[in-house]
């Protein structure tokens, strides 16, 4: 989902995620499936079915749905639903485009797949484990956070803690503490159906490879939050984001303000819609050198039979 925590997010518009919103508390009324998240899928990806005008982060596409979501998604009250999350409507297919997109930042920047099968990684926004199961074929191991409790105890049933040795996940919202609190090895919330209050302790308090899925437009501290995300790399460590791009297609404007009834961003601000630019800077504000963004396809976020597809994103960046 979530301050995705990764992550969208059917849509972080779908969060790994690894994924902050606030959505009605009723949850047979207003389903999601969520990034922090991204996630919106990838992180985290929500229900579309409102009728109202729809906005992805805030930003008007004409397609007849919108999203209420403030962005409160810590750890108090659980705004989010992780039910029957995998079923909405381009929740696989994103996430498999996610993934795909993961591998060619990794690779395009020097590393080869064997490269990257070695690396531990950290899922941020990871939702309720849309895109964990695609990136699970390609990393050493895989920890992954989401601010959602609703959401992990979802993660829980597609990803059984027993199920995979090299699989873990705990509730965590990404901030200049979490350094501190990984360092810590205190034990954090990682639900299940069974056990709402399991805890676990991390299995790293550092990896080599932090990614999130269509998360950060959820975000509203991106300075604390890639304060945590940069905190928790090693040295040489890398960063891969994907987002939401800007539409300038004849006829669509994702970049409007939102509306008095709410959308993905928080209320009385807006982000609007990312660029190759502005997605970068986020990377070189936090300090990583070898950044490079690009845009990269359109996400079916809404469904692979949706005329509309947005813009998709990826950066990628490393820490000195």
């Amino acid at each position: 989902m979530s301050n995705h925590t990764e992550e969208q997010h059917a849509h972080q518009c779908v969060h790994d995620h690894g994924h902050n919103h606030q959505h009605p508390p009723d949850e047979d009324e207003h389903e999601h499936e969520h990034v922090q998240g991204e996630r919106d899928q990838p992180g985290h990806l929500h229900d579309h079915q409102h009728q109202h005008q729809h906005q992805c982060h805030g930003h008007d596409h004409g397609q007849g749905h919108s999203h209420e979501h403030g962005h409160t998604h810590g750890q108090g009250d659980d705004l989010w639903s992780g039910r029957d999350y995998m079923s909405m409507p381009g929740v696989k297919e994103t996430a498999v485009i996610s993934t795909e997109t993961v591998i060619y930042a990794l690779t395009s920047a020097g590393l080869t797949k064997e490269d990257v099968a070695k690396l531990d990684l950290l899922e941020i926004g990871c939702g309720p484990g849309a895109v964990t199961t695609n990136l699970l074929h390609h990393f050493s191991t895989i920890h992954a956070i989401d601010t959602s409790p609703s959401m992990l105890t979802s993660f829980s049933t597609h990803h059984p803690p027993s199920s995979n040795p090299k699989l873990t996940y705990s509730l965590h919202s990404l901030s200049s503490s979490s350094p501190k609190a990984f360092d810590s090895r205190e034990p954090m919330l990682s639900p299940t159906v069974d056990d709402p209050e399991r805890k676990i302790v991390p299995p790293r308090n550092r990896f080599d490879v932090a990614v999130a899925n269509l998360v950060l437009h959820h975000v509203d501290d991106v300075k604390s939050f890639m304060e945590g995300v940069v905190g928790l790399l090693k040295s040489g460590g890398w960063i891969v984001f994907t987002e939401f791009g800007r539409d300038e297609s004849e006829g669509y404007n994702n970049d409007a303000k939102t509306l008095p009834d709410g959308s993905v961003n928080a209320p009385n601000h807006f982000h609007p819609a990312y660029t190759t630019e502005t997605l970068s800077t986020v990377l070189t504000d936090a300090g990583l050198d070898d950044v490079h963004a690009e845009v990269k396809g359109r996400l079916p976020v809404f469904g692979v039979d949706k005329p509309y597809q947005p813009p998709g994103l990826v950066v990628r960046g490393r820490k000195p």
